[in-house]
């Protein structure tokens, strides 16, 4: 039996760089930072620090 192979054509990757992405990037980083503050790796004081950095970075 001959194995088939699909191959994907025509696809237009997402531009995650542009400004329309801006939410799904604040969110990205938040995911990040409360990974890490619920592993005790940040203080929540840190946390709503580095949260006020992202959100100002993209306003």
């Amino acid at each position: 039996m001959k194995k088939e192979k699909y191959v994907l054509q025509d696809t237009e990757q997402p531009d995650i760089d542009k400004l329309d992405c801006k939410d799904f990037k604040i969110n990205f980083q938040r995911a990040i930072l409360l990974s890490l503050l619920e592993s005790h790796k940040l203080t929540p004081s840190q946390f709503e620090a580095c949260m006020d950095k992202v959100v100002q970075k993209y306003f």
